[in-house]
């Protein structure tokens, strides 16, 4: 693996994340846990879409065999990402006339459209080579959504503000004129062939892709349903605060391989040094979140995010040690997961998802009785064991 460009891609992530995180405790500090849990739950909604609109076309795009390859793909991958975006504002728009005017969810759609052009043009530098411009894009678009998500809370305690400094932070740094890294012009025979050369991504893998990030992002969704906002706002910030950089790593790692398996011929070898790389950051994370049980993140949270977040009955110093505990395992597995897209079982994946979805709804629902803090070790224990059997699933594909 390039060192230098996960480096360059993984520095500008992790500084992007202190960006992300300042921010954020900023928004808290003057925004109410209500606004926040709304936000989280928008939020969560959108990046859902994005994996429908774009079937994860980013990890077809690092899989091209060559750069015009990857230009086609990424070009084709953004009209089709177009004309499904259509399709649901247009079952948006129709769903609000007959059931009442809401414009959050086709604001969700046009979220999802901009997420999935950002990754597929993100996907398209690193497979270039062009790690470092790949780099300042997420760094950049970081800083500028920290900077307006504050000026919004700072403006209005309402949650629509944040939307749209969400929506302009996207347009500072997508380039106006495409004709650099896009092919040709919009053409529909271009988009059908795209999704029959790549049937098996849009019927499983964009479903798989979804229904992970639901495992995921829906949390807010489903603490929001079973706690209420409150609640689902202070899982929300414990989730930011500790997936935040680790994903940020995560996915640059993933980016890196899968770049470097398509390119060169000894794959096997890619692979196991990244297993090392992936395995000295786990230990290390696993060290983390013995140490964070020492640490009281209670007091932290207070003078962070002011007294209000103290009183949603969400205790956060165990929230944090486990997530610490389950992103070191996540860490460890979730980068090597584009071999399922690689060698062509996305049906492993969705069948997957949706066994470790189900059990995350049922635990939750079922355990609401019992206080958000036994919901949250449900969640995180399930997390940990699933990754267990897909990371041997994994195994069992490459058989080395």
């Amino acid at each position: 693996m390039n060192l230098r460009a996960l480096t360059a891609v993984s520095g500008a992530g992790a500084v992007a994340a202190v960006v992300q995180t300042v921010s954020i405790v900023l928004v808290a500090r003057h925004s109410s846990p209500e606004v926040v849990g709304s936000y989280a739950l928008w939020l969560a909604v959108s990046s859902m879409l994005a994996f429908l609109v774009s079937a994860r076309a980013d990890v077809l795009v690092l899989a091209s065999d060559s750069e015009a390859d990857a230009i086609k793909v990424a070009t084709d991958s953004i009209h089709t990402a177009f004309l499904v975006s259509a399709a649901l504002i247009t079952a948006t728009v129709l769903a609000a006339i007959y059931f009442g005017p809401s414009l959050g969810p086709s604001l969700a759609v046009v979220g999802a459209l901009l997420t999935s052009r950002f990754d597929i043009y993100r996907a398209f530098l690193i497979r270039r080579g062009d790690s470092r411009r790949a780099a300042r894009i997420v760094f950049f678009r970081s800083l500028i959504s920290g900077v307006l998500l504050v000026l919004a809370a700072y403006w209005s305690d309402h949650f629509e503000l944040l939307l749209l400094a969400n929506f302009a932070s996207f347009m500072f740094v997508l380039p106006v004129k495409s004709s650099s890294w896009q092919a040709h012009q919009f053409r529909m025979s271009a988009c059908v062939d795209h999704l029959r050369k790549f049937k098996r991504q849009y019927s499983f893998g964009a479903p798989a892709a979804v229904v992970s990030a639901f495992y995921l992002q829906g949390l807010p969704i489903v603490f929001t349903a079973a706690f209420g906002e409150a609640v689902a706002g202070a899982v929300y910030l414990v989730i930011r605060a500790v997936q935040l950089p680790v994903g940020l790593l995560a996915r640059a790692t993933s980016e890196l391989l899968t770049a470097e398996i398509s390119k060169k011929g000894d794959q096997i070898e890619s692979r196991r040094r990244a297993e090392r790389f992936l395995a000295i950051i786990a230990a290390l994370l696993i060290a983390s979140a013995a140490i964070s049980y020492f640490i009281n993140f209670e007091a932290i949270a207070a003078f962070a995010f002011g007294d209000k977040w103290l009183g949603s009955g969400f205790s956060i110093n165990s929230a944090i040690s486990l997530m610490l505990f389950f992103s070191a395992v996540q860490f460890y597995v979730s980068p090597l997961t584009t071999d399922f897209t690689l060698y062509g079982k996305q049906s492993w994946m969705l069948l997957w998802e949706i066994g470790r979805t189900s059990m995350l709804l049922l635990g939750v629902l079922a355990l609401r009785s019992l206080g958000a803090d036994a919901a949250f070790l449900y969640w995180t224990t399930v997390a940990l064991l699933s990754y267990v059997i897909l990371h041997a699933l994994r195994k069992r594909i490459l058989r080395y």
